[in-house]
This record gives structure tokens, C-alpha cells and sequence, in this order.
């Protein structure tokens, strides 16, 4: 096929304008003929692929035959049709070339120019993104073929696990998947919001054509239609419900007419009613109703009309949302698992019950992990870990844990900002909120410096400076492998810590921490007090002159006007100290020196494991300070000695940071802010009280001491002796039955 389109592209170029058959000079005889004359019958043996001697070519490699360029010009040989070839002698003259046969082989050169090879395939991982893989029946030119096609450049090798967060190597680190839905999530609507989208969805519609046989327009104008439609928008979606109901009357209808359509007949007729301007009701057509309240068609009239019973005289309630899960669990199984958390009886602190009242704390070697363990084994199968968990936490009850206390005020302003993020998360601080935060801010910077000041100080022998904190809750027995101790009402223990400022490496006052128990007494206001005054006559700190206390804001304890009495009393005592000064820290942030200590004293009661009574108490603080044992005569009966005279001049307790006391005199100096650098001073006590204190002439102190202890309840005891004294060693069984006992007492762990 393709030697029989060479020849007639030869001859068609033989060929002029007009049709005529060039003419060329033969070169041997020198005469012009035509060159159709020489024209020759194709041999029927190159036809039928027979013969090879004119062709050089075999039958099967016609299909292998290199692809021949077109565009390149024939020499001048080829373009003549005669040739001297013998095989052409035998041709008549009158002979015609068939359109199907092919031309002459004299044309056909037998050597063709050859064709570059093309180069082997790349391999498939080289020929990504390349060239087209080209046919080799594609008669296209290959010269714009590229054989090595562009290399892809390599993927990096993946980085190790733990450096790809998210998905994204390390510097391209993005949000996790799960943070990015949270942020996607939207917010829920607010009541308020669902309204203004109702309005929205429903505005006010066209009322019906003039042509209304009612003349609905002429009741009700355009202004009230759009009171109404406000008005009915501000209810909520019950009291929506509601309206449409009262202002729709159906009756039996007069004439029962079949429709032709569905073949029914209407089984009521609707009466629309709408109150006018004066509150009168006026009927109006069913499209007015609709289009004033903004709807366009009368589905939630139907469904309003349709969910009311024949006996009941107003809509039901809406159901969405009111549905109980299917996995809530029942009243009776969550009073079972309240009633077994109360069976370890959290008790309330002993320092924020002023403030946190409702605050209840277990003691610190439980874990929720254990509570919930022995509970399914009791009760298998109630609930899961993580409900117990939640109910725990729904009871405002946690765990007892030093060190892990955070500034409820600094963790309020961080939800506050949340409502101040406008334009790149600029917080715009000029609210009462915000400027009370700085505030707090403030006065805590203002006394951490003091209390680093003084840290660092060389004070004089005669000056003791200390931080004052009662431990958190401590009850006795604790034996941790014993699980009836966990759900026995022990003994609670008190431990006031008097510790110097930079601990005991940086000063040469100990650590002395005053303790007893509820047998002894309570931790009022005035049992506090006389935690300090026995700190300040004990042998160690007796020759002191001057006391620098720093402590929390717990107004329960360390700021009130019973404390306040009692060391102005103190310091006007014979033999007591000249100068008495309070520090209070700031609320939040009173990390102190003493808590340091607790955390001692706690790794060693981890350390020791059991401890069995008030003696193995003592001597874990004798490792690493002095206790000092209070006795019932060491708790002074303090009054609250506060006026309420006019001619008292005493500040607000809760803007107070300095107070100071001093020798020979009754007045309470102040300063709201330790940077002040002059105190404030006033009268705060009655006059009989305060001319006690002064009086020169008395006799003995000026509060009695009490005579008698405490006790505890008689149930409590007997718990303690009936459940965990034959876990104890037989030299700690007269501790627990010496205990004193009261009918009156309440147990200190409901209060």
C-alpha cells in the first residue's frame, strides 16, 4: 500500500496545472516521449509477493516496511516512469495502469533512507509522567519524540514515627483531627438566637388579594399585621403552638361536598380569628392568617390542629428533647453508687470550708481506680469506671493532693477571655472583670517580691520569720492494706506547720509543727489562735522579740477578729513578744515554705506505710522538724473582741495585706498593700475587753484555757476499736482506748 501511494505521488507531480503529461528527454536517444508511453503492467509476481529478484523484499516483511516520509523530493530517476529495464520490453504500448495495481518497482528504491532506532523502553518507574508510548503502526515524524523523558524528582524519605504529629513531619506541625472538629463544631443556640432565626426563616408575608370576600385588609391594617408578627415570633415554640390554637375554631362543616379529586368529602370547617388594634377578635381567610404569621402553607396549622385530643383543652407539651437515654441509669442505681463513695467519708477541709463549704475531700492514698474496683466487686455490673468517675466528681467530692492547688480567680479569667476574642484573638481588657484580674495580678506580684525580700534577708537572732499553713486532711489510723480502715470513721488529725522562710538548709530556726487531734480540740477560729500562741512560747522561739507570719487569705483561720484579739493579748502579755506582723499572700498564690514541709511529712507517712496513732504522727515530723504536742490546757478560750461602737476605726478584712501588733498598745495597724509605706491604725475592741488586756493589776491570763477535752462520739469510738484494732500492734491499743469521749461532740468530718 505504501509503494502504490509513492508511485501515484510521483505521477501527480508529472502532471501540469492543465492536465497534460510532462515530457523529458530520454538521455540515450535524446527524444521526448511521453512518459505514459512507458508505462509497464506491474509483474503479477510482485502482486502476489512471488518474486523477490525486483523487490529485494519478502512477503512478510511488507508489513516491517519503515514508515516513508512523504515530504521528502524524489530524485530525478525516480520520477521517470520509463525505464530500460528488460522487463519491461513485452508491455504493449496501449497498456493502462489499473488504480488497484501497483506502480513500478523501477520507482521503488530498494535501499530506503534507514530510520534511527528508537531506544529501548525506559523502565515503567522511569516512565512516570513521560511521553506516550508510541504505536509502531503511527505514520507520525518521531523527530519531536523525547527518548529520555523529564526524571521525577524523589519523595523524601518518610520521617520516624514519633516526628510526624498529625500526620505532618516535624516544623509542619498542624491541630489534631480531633481538635480540628471541635473547632469546626457549632456552638448550640441560645433561646434568643433560635428566635431572631425564626423571625428570619418566617417574615412577614403579602396578605390575600383584594378580591378576598372577607376584606381581611380593611380588619386588620399593615401595622397591626406587624405587631402581631413581631409578638407571635418573641413566644416560644409551645406558646406558639398555643396561640394558633386559641385563635382557631373548627366546627361541623354546613354542606358536605365530595371532591371531585380524592372523592372525600371535608370532614371540619376552620374559622381564623385575629385580634385588631382594640383586642377584639375579627374572622379573617386562611391566607391572611398564614401570611401574617409568615408561613405559606398550612402543615404546622394542620399538626398543631391534629396533635390536640378531643378531651384536652390546650397543646401539648413538644417532646424534643425530653426523651431519657436508654443507657441513664436509674434513680435507685445512682443512690447506690453515692451511698458507696459516702462509705469512705470525704471529709471537709479544714482551711476552705469558709470559702468552699460545699467541698469534700478523700484521703490521699485512695484513688478512684480502687473506690471503683471494690465497688463492681460488690455491686458487678451497675455501671462503668468512667460514670463512677462522673458521679464522683457530680458530688463535689476530689482527692486530698499537695501541690495542687490553682488560683480559682486566674482560672475564671481565662473563661472570661473567651468572650473577648474579637479581630486575631485580641482580648480587649477594659472591663470590670478584666481590671479586678490585674488587680488580684497585682497584689500577688507585690507579695511574692516581699516574701523573696525576706527569704534573702539577714534578719536578727531575736526575729523569727515563718510561713504558717495547716495540713491538708490527715486521718488516723492509716493503714493502706487494710480496706475496712478506708470505710471506718477515723480519727482526724490536725497539723499546724510553722516553717522558716528558705527551709531549714537556709536558716537556723526548725521546722516546728503544732498537732492534736478532735479528741483534744477543734480547729475554730480560737483553737487556731492558740496554734500560734503555743509556736510563739515554745522553748525553741521563747527568747523571740519580734514574729513576721506569712500566710494564706483562709478567713477562717488566719484573718478574723478572734486571731486579732488574741495577739494583741499576746503581745501585751509579760514575757511576750514586742512585735507581732501578719502577711497575708495573695489568694491563689501562697505557695509557701510549709508546704514544702507537708510534702515531707507526707512521703514519710508513704514511707513508714502504717501509722498507727497520734505517737507514730509525731515522731514522722521528728525526722524532719519539732512537734510540738497541744495539750487541753494549751487551747486558750479567745473571744471575738470586735466592737460595734462608732468610735472604731477598722478596715475591710478581705483588702487588708499587712496587719501589725505591738506592745503597749490596742489599735490594729494596717496596710491594703505591703508596699505602703506607712501603716494605718484604729480601734477595733470593745473598751471592757481591751481594758482586760491592759489591766496591770489582774491576775492570771486574760482568756481561761479550757480544763477538759473534746472527746469524740461514742459510735465513732467503738468503730475504730470494733474495726481496726486487731490490725494494730498490741502496744498502740491504749492510745485508742484512752480516747475521751463526748455525746455533744460533732465529728469533724461532716464539719
Amino acid at each position: 500500500m505504501i509503494r502504490r501511494m509513492a508511485s501515484f505521488a510521483s505521477l501527480f507531480q508529472l502532471l501540469h496545472k492543465d492536465g497534460t503529461i510532462n515530457m523529458e528527454k530520454n538521455q540515450d536517444q535524446g527524444e521526448s516521449e511521453p512518459a505514459v508511453a512507458n508505462l509497464q503492467e506491474p509483474d503479477p509476481g510482485l502482486i502476489q509477493g512471488t518474486s523477490s529478484e525486483s523487490t529485494g523484499y519478502q512477503e512478510d516483511n511488507v508489513q516491517d516496511e519503515p514508515v516513508v516520509d512523504h515530504n521528502r523530493d524524489l530524485e530525478p530517476e525516480s520520477m521517470v516512469i520509463g525505464s530500460d529495464s528488460s522487463e519491461t520490453e513485452n508491455v504493449p504500448e496501449n497498456a493502462r495502469v489499473d488504480e488497484s495495481d501497483e506502480s513500478d518497482d523501477s520507482d521503488y528504491d530498494p535501499l530506503p533512507p534507514k530510520r534511527k532506532k528508537r531506544p529501548p523502553p525506559a523502565p515503567l518507574r522511569e516512565r512516570i509522567g513521560g511521553q506516550r508510548r508510541v504505536d509502531e503502526s503511527d505514520e507520525s515524524d518521531d523527530s519531536d519524540y523525547d527518548p529520555l523523558p523529564p526524571k521525577r524528582k524523589k519523595r523524601p524519605p518518610p520521617a520516624p514515627l514519633r516526628e510526624r504529629i498529625g500526620g505532618q513531619r516535624r516544623g509542619q506541625r498542624r491541630p489534631l483531627r480531633r481538635k480540628l472538629f471541635k473547632q469546626k463544631r457549632k456552638p448550640a443556640r441560645t433561646p434568643e438566637a433560635r428566635k431572631e432565626r425564626d423571625s428570619q426563616k418566617y417574615p412577614l408575608l403579602d396578605p390575600c388579594p383584594p378580591t378576598c370576600k372577607r376584606h381581611c385588609i380593611q380588619k386588620i391594617n399593615q401595622e397591626r399585621r406587624k405587631a402581631i408578627h413581631s409578638q407571635f415570633w418573641e413566644m416560644d415554640y409551645n406558646k406558639r403552638r398555643d396561640w394558633i390554637y386559641t385563635h382557631i375554631n373548627q366546627e361541623e362543616p354546613k354542606r358536605r361536598v365530595l371532591h371531585p379529586a380524592s372523592h372525600m368529602t371535608r370532614e371540619v370547617s376552620r374559622y381564623y380569628h385575629m385580634p385588631d388594634s382594640e383586642g377584639n377578635d375579627k374572622m379573617v381567610c386562611a391566607v391572611f392568617f398564614r401570611h401574617t404569621l409568615g408561613y405559606k402553607h398550612n402543615k404546622i396549622i394542620t399538626h398543631t390542629l391534629a396533635s390536640i385530643k378531643a378531651e384536652e383543652i390546650a397543646t401539648p407539651v413538644d417532646a424534643r428533647g425530653r426523651h431519657a437515654p436508654k443507657h441513664k441509669l436509674g434513680n435507685d442505681a445512682l443512690q447506690t453508687i453515692k451511698d458507696h463513695i459516702n462509705s469512705y467519708h470525704p471529709s471537709v477541709s479544714h482551711y476552705r470550708r469558709e470559702h468552699a463549704p460545699l467541698r469534700r475531700y478523700l484521703a490521699p492514698e485512695l484513688t478512684c481506680k480502687d473506690m471503683y474496683k471494690d465497688f463492681n466487686t460488690k455491686h458487678p455490673g451497675i455501671c462503668k469506671r468512667e460514670r463512677y468517675r462522673t458521679t464522683l466528681k457530680s458530688m463535689n467530692i476530689s482527692f486530698a493532693k499537695l501541690g495542687e492547688e490553682e488560683c480559682e480567680t486566674c482560672t475564671e479569667h481565662k473563661v472570661h477571655l473567651e468572650t473577648h476574642q474579637q479581630d486575631g484573638n485580641v482580648a480587649i481588657r477594659n472591663c470590670e472583670e478584666c481590671a479586678a484580674w490585674e488587680k488580684h495580678m497585682e497584689r500577688a506580684g507585690v507579695a511574692r517580691d516581699w516574701y523573696r525580700k525576706d527569704t534573702k534577708r539577714d534578719h536578727p537572732i531575736d526575729e523569727s520569720i515563718v510561713s504558717v499553713d495547716m495540713q491538708k486532711i490527715i486521718m488516723l489510723p492509716r493503714m493502706p492494706g487494710i480496706k475496712n480502715c478506708v470505710f471506718t470513721r477515723r480519727l482526724v488529725q490536725m497539723h499546724q506547720t510553722f516553717a522558716p522562710l528558705g527551709g531549714q538548709s537556709s536558716s537556723s530556726d526548725p521546722v516546728i509543727g503544732v498537732i492534736w487531734d478532735e479528741s483534744m480540740c477543734g480547729r475554730n477560729a480560737d483553737d487556731v489562735a492558740s496554734a500560734y500562741v503555743r509556736f510563739m512560747r515554745h522553748t525553741k522561739c521563747r527568747d523571740k522579740k519580734k514574729f513576721v507570719f506569712y500566710m494564706d487569705n483562709c478567713a477562717g483561720q488566719n484573718k478574723n477578729w478572734t486571731i486579732y484579739t488574741a495577739m494583741i493579748d499576746e503581745v501585751n502579755r509579760p514575757g511576750g513578744p514586742d512585735e507581732v506582723i501578719f502577711k497575708y499572700l495573695e489568694k491563689g498564690h501562697t505557695f509557701m515554705s510549709a508546704d514544702s514541709f507537708h510534702h515531707q511529712v507526707e512521703s514519710g507517712m508513704k514511707k513508714a506505710k502504717n501509722v498507727y496513732d497520734g505517737q507514730d504522727f509525731k515522731q514522722i515530723i521528728d525526722e524532719t522538724g519539732v512537734a510540738a504536742q497541744m495539750k487541753p490546757t494549751d487551747f486558750i478560750m479567745y473571744e471575738n473582741g470586735l466592737s460595734q461602737g462608732n468610735f472604731t476605726n477598722r478596715p475591710l478584712l478581705s483588702n487588708v495585706q499587712e496587719a501589725k501588733f505591738t506592745r503597749g498598745s490596742t489599735q490594729l495597724m494596717w496596710k491594703l498593700s505591703m508596699d505602703d509605706t506607712t501603716y494605718k491604725q484604729g480601734d477595733f475592741l470593745k473598751k471592757k475587753t481591751a481594758a482586760k488586756i491592759m489591766d496591770k493589776k489582774k491576775e492570771g491570763p486574760t482568756f481561761p484555757a479550757k480544763k477538759h477535752p473534746r472527746g469524740i462520739s461514742e459510735d465513732k469510738k467503738d468503730g475504730i476499736l470494733s474495726n481496726l484494732l486487731k490490725f494494730m500492734p498490741t502496744n498502740r491499743h491504749q492510745f485508742w482506748q484512752d480516747l475521751p469521749v463526748a455525746a455533744a461532740s460533732l465529728d469533724l468530718i461532716d464539719h
